[in-house]
């Protein structure tokens, strides 16, 4: 019953931020440093949760493999929205650039 009610407010929690997200990039338009696709993102992720709580007990049909799959691509998600949000940030145009900047950053650590 807790794991239920934790679940079904994570699924809100990100379904709200979702319409937040796709709202700030509607906001900023050329400029949105990948917000859209972090909505998308959390889109996938919340609905990942919702088809977790209507499945009910585990097992492998065609529900649990498209929660898995949502999964996956909200992960995804998030990578390009971030790679988006870091080349927008540091004025990177290609990507080539963008990749060469991760790599010397590593590095440093």
């Amino acid at each position: 019953m807790i794991a239920t009610l934790l679940v079904g407010m994570l699924c809100v929690y990100l379904l709200s931020f979702t319409v937040m997200f796709l709202l700030i990039s509607r906001r900023l338009q050329d400029e949105n440093m990948g917000m859209d696709v972090f909505g998308v993102g959390n889109l996938m992720l919340g609905g990942a949760y919702v088809l977790q709580l209507l499945e009910g007990a585990p097992g492998w049909s065609w529900l649990s493999m498209l929660n898995h799959t949502l999964t996956l691509c909200s992960l995804l998600a998030y990578c390009v929205g971030g790679r988006g949000s870091l080349a927008a940030r540091h004025r990177l145009r290609c990507r080539c650039c963008a990749w060469l900047w991760v790599t010397a950053w590593c590095r440093s650590w």
